[in-house]
Parts: C-alpha cells; structure tokens; sequence
C-alpha cells in the first residue's frame, strides 16, 4: 500500500512526541523523479514517460520533549493506493468525524509515538487507546491492504502498521534504517 513516502526531515524521537497534522494542497511531481518500487508506504514506480500525477501533501507538526514543534511532510499516492491515501489525509486533517464504536475523534492531532525503537522505527498514531492496541479508520474498523508488492528499502518511509492481514487503521510506522524484513 504505497499511500505515503515522507519527505525527511530532521527531529530527534522520543515516546512523548506529540503529533499535529493538517493537509497542504495537492501538487505536481518533478518530471525527473526516479523510479521506485511500491510497497506499504512507498513511492510506486513511474515511467519516465508518464505524466505526472497530482499528490496531496500532509504533514505532521512533532513537539518532541515540549520543544517547539518541527514540520515532517508526506506525500501521498492516490491513484496507487486509494484507500491508504484517503485514510492517512483523513486522520491528518479530522475529516473523518469521530469512531463509532470507541467515541474517540478520529484525528493524529494531540497522538504519541507509542512505540520508538532507535536505529529502526517510530511508530505512532493510535488515536483510539494511545498505546498501540486501538484500531479505527476513516471507514470505521479496519480495511483491506492494497499493494504489498514492494519493500521497505530505505529510511523515512512511512506504513500504515496493523496486526496481521487486512487490518489498517490509524496507527502508521516510519522507518529509520532499511528494513527488508518487513
């Protein structure tokens, strides 16, 4: 599911960090972007020859340790996994109301990474229960995967984390390190 490849930034991690998304307007790629595989968070690959496609743009502002908060953007892949894309936007921006089932507003504003494992990920955005066990999406529950094909090759890119197949939600994973294992 390659909805969202961040543009890194630089900001140290730590458990207490604390999310504010918004949504920027949607852009247009460089023509002479380079090809990359599709994965869960990743860039899909391109044609040379391809016309570019529109790509929203979110962003997360991280308070790390009550510092002032530092902007991390993603950029998103709507036409490659749809659903991953319009969930991320959706959490970013609040649009998507609140959870039925847990009454929780369905926003990554005010969230923590409950999870920082140095060297290798930061994981984040459980806006249900804040440790890692809730699950809520814009769709109510969880929804299916999309695009599995590629791999996570390289630092900063962004997944959504679940508990098995099918089962996205809110929280989301940000590589540190490549990690073919996953």
């Amino acid at each position: 599911e390659d909805a969202i490849a961040p543009r890194p930034h630089t900001a140290n991690a730590s458990s207490s960090a604390r999310l504010h998304a918004h949504q920027r307007a949607p852009d247009l790629p460089s023509r002479n972007l380079k090809p990359a595989k599709a994965a869960l968070g990743l860039e899909r690959a391109m044609a040379s020859s391809a016309a570019p496609q529109a790509r929203g743009t979110v962003f997360l502002d991280l308070s790390i340790g009550g510092n002032a908060p530092e902007r991390v953007e993603f950029r998103l892949f709507d036409a490659s996994v749809p659903k991953t894309a319009a969930n991320f936007r959706a959490l970013c921006t609040g649009s998507a109301g609140t959870d039925p089932k847990s009454g929780k507003r369905l926003h990554y504003k005010g969230s923590l990474f409950h999870r920082v494992i140095p060297g290798f990920m930061l994981q984040g955005g459980d806006v249900v229960s804040g440790d890692g066990r809730g699950c809520a999406s814009s769709f109510g529950g969880s929804f299916p995967d999309e695009d599995l094909s590629g791999r996570h090759d390289r630092p900063f890119l962004l997944s959504m984390a679940n508990s098995g197949p099918n089962t996205n939600g809110c929280q989301f994973f940000v590589t540190l390190a490549p990690a073919p294992h996953l």
